[in-house]
């Protein structure tokens, strides 16, 4: 069985400026019903835009560590006013921003087409291991399944207009091709009233330590402890973490695209690591290549092999964030190093293409 795992890289690649960085520019603009409170959050973010709010997952690591600026009254109450403001606020922005996806556009049909071949050929974008190796891991019977870290609707979009799309059932939707049934699920829940689940994965990584012990900030803050209580509310049907946790230790293959492999995500790498301990199963990690490289570089052996040597420090750096937050070690790897493949995908890379969108 593969499984895709898809962070917000997929968005951004799809055109959309789904980067908190991107959102930025529209929160951090001062409105007259903004408490000061909230004021000097968002002066506070201005400050740091360019070093520390780059990636989701750093952003997140951010507001654990922005815990220890509140020191009032009532710290827990005056940060989660923060936390509320940009939290529908980004809501909102999020809605907006897929509304401007034309569905409409003749370019569309293409589209689709690299996204089937995307999924259902994956192993046909991987060019730093022998192709060969990476197709024999998959069977022709195998099924697809999607766990996305992604709050939008667009990968789901593509799948209903997709020929993938096959049969639902109850409240869940499958999907299949030439490669059988599939599940798509969001691990952190979706805009629009889906509960998006946002914030840091463990408690040590709130940095007000009184904050630690609020069962408030824990509930809300803390991801798995928001997921559990999810959960709580019907003991009886599993959330969408319990079936994607089924989902990784099902499958033979995980197929990572545009995510961050960080530490707000620490849950989700850790149970790929035990996955991996257990079983059989490949990673294959793709993740973006800077650029095509200089157009000198084939009239220019010393730009080629800068441009290669970049490469091969961008995997050390992926491989090495991997192992860490999966809790796998060097020595692992060296006895299964086959079973790690980081892809830097180019301008012919997987999931290569650009949504229509609406004139502005």
């Amino acid at each position: 069985m593969i499984t895709f795992i898809l962070g917000n890289g997929f968005d951004i690649q799809m055109g959309l400026l789904t980067r908190y960085t991107d959102f930025y520019k529209v929160y951090t603009k001062i409105k007259d019903e903004d408490s000061e409170n909230v004021k000097k959050f968002k002066n506070d973010i201005l400050k740091g835009t360019d070093e520390s709010w780059k990636t989701w997952a750093e952003f997140e690591s951010q507001m654990g560590e922005y815990t220890s600026k509140f020191d009032g009254d009532d710290p827990s109450n005056d940060f989660l006013e923060c936390y509320e403001d940009f939290y529908v606020r980004f809501n909102a922005y999020l809605i907006k921003e897929c509304e401007r996806v034309d569905w409409n556009r003749d370019e569309l049909s293409e589209c689709l087409q690299v996204f089937r071949d995307s999924i259902l050929f994956f192993h046909s974008y991987v060019n730093s291991v022998d192709r060969k190796f990476v197709s024999s891991m998959v069977d022709k019977d195998d099924a697809v399944n999607f766990l996305q870290f992604n709050y939008t609707n667009v990968f789901d979009d593509l799948l209903e207009r997709s020929s993938l799309v096959h049969i639902t059932e109850g409240k869940r939707t499958y999907y299949s091709a030439i490669i059988g049934y599939n599940q798509n699920l969001h691990l952190h829940g979706q805009f629009d009233g889906g509960h998006m689940t946002m914030g840091v994965d463990n408690l040590e990584q709130i940095a007000n330590e009184e904050m630690r012990t609020d069962p408030m900030i824990q509930r809300i803050f803390v991801k798995p402890t928001f997921l559990d209580t999810i959960q709580e509310r019907n003991v009886n049907e599993k959330i969408a973490r319990a079936l994607g946790v089924d989902t990784i230790n099902r499958s033979t293959v995980i197929c990572i695209f545009g995510s961050s492999i960080g530490s707000t995500d620490e849950y989700w790498w850790r149970t790929i690591g035990t996955w991996l301990r257990k079983s059989s199963g490949k990673v294959v990690i793709f993740d973006y290549c800077f650029d095509d490289g200089d157009e000198a570089e084939g009239h220019n052996p010393r730009v080629f092999i800068e441009f290669e040597e970049k490469k091969i420090k961008k995997k050390s750096e992926i491989l090495k964030n991997f192992l860490k937050f999966s809790q796998l070690n060097e020595k692992w790897l060296s006895d299964n190093s086959e079973r790690i493949i980081v892809e830097l995908n180019s301008g012919t890379g997987i999931f290569n293409f650009k949504l229509p969108m609406l004139s502005d």
